[in-house]
């Protein structure tokens, strides 16, 4: 198990792109926005919209079985 990766929720937005940007060369790092991918960020990325709670729980749920700490920005 890896110790810990790196959320992004809303990655393709103002802040969550710049935060994107910051934090990718540091790898495990997952992003969510309601848009596709942002190819100049290399991220696992989930395309939701996250009042859809049913997905958001299964997202969780695998990245908690994979790492020990998420870290949610």
């Amino acid at each position: 198990m890896n110790n810990n990766c790196s959320l992004i929720i809303g990655s393709n937005g103002f802040i969550g792109s710049s935060l994107s940007k910051q934090l990718d060369h540091l790898g495990n790092l997952y992003t969510i926005s309601r848009s596709p991918r942002n190819e100049k960020i290399d991220s696992e990325h989930f395309t939701l919209d996250i009042e859809n709670i049913s997905e958001l729980k299964k997202i969780l749920t695998n990245l908690s079985s994979s790492y020990e700490k998420i870290n949610v920005f």
